[in-house]
């Protein structure tokens, strides 16, 4: 894959990456859930920039998507809080597979700054 120039701002938030992922596959499937209490946390979840979950009310509740990555390309991630619910910051917990390969993250974000993982298609 070509590196893209890894984007450190979004919105003016600081976007602050946690950790690498990689998958055999470009097609994921994603689940995504409030991590700690349900306290009206509100987020998007954006993939190489554009919106994949658009303000999304968090729950205990599953809510699954599908995507493709680029394979040509580090793909790039990120959390977005729109509110910092009752007990901030936004917590949410992601699982996303490739149907082979499992990967279980939980990234935080505030009204200042976003956490992210880069993915690529090995």
């Amino acid at each position: 894959p070509t590196e893209a120039p890894i984007k450190n701002e979004f919105a003016g938030r600081k976007i602050s990456y946690v950790k690498e992922l990689s998958f055999e596959n470009e097609n994921i499937s994603v689940s995504l859930w409030d991590h700690g209490r349900e306290d009206g946390d509100i987020v998007s979840i954006y993939l190489n920039g554009k919106a994949i979950v658009s303000k999304h009310f968090l729950t205990y509740g599953r809510k699954n998507i599908s995507f493709k990555l680029d394979s040509y390309k580090t793909n790039e991630l990120f959390l977005y809080a729109h509110n910092l619910g009752k007990s901030p910051p936004n917590t949410v917990s992601i699982e996303l597979t490739d149907g082979s390969t499992s990967e279980k993250i939980i990234l935080n974000s505030d009204l200042k700054s976003c956490e992210a993982v880069q993915i690529m298609v090995q």
